[in-house]
């Protein structure tokens, strides 16, 4: 599922902000390298658990691994692997 799960990440992030999905990698920061505001990455949560099944906790929201899309992807395959 990895590259699955990574071009659909990369997906989601690109409809809630407008972005170029090939502009998409690594630890770029979603905010200040791609310009997502915190609504955005709201979004972006609400859509992960919606397309991947999973529930991220409110205590969460506040790693530092939301800020980047390997961090995005390193969370997705914690919680599928907790299911």
């Amino acid at each position: 599922m990895g590259y699955d799960l990574e071009e659909k990440l990369k997906t989601i992030i690109a409809s809630c902000g407008e972005i170029d999905v090939e502009s998409i990698s690594g630890e770029a920061d979603l905010i200040t390298e791609y310009g997502l505001s915190s609504i955005n990455i709201i979004q972006i949560i609400v859509e992960i658990e919606s397309v991947f099944g999973i529930v991220i906790d409110d205590e969460n929201l506040f790693e530092d691994r939301f800020s980047t899309y390997q961090g995005l992807v390193d969370i997705i395959k914690d919680r599928l692997n907790e299911s």
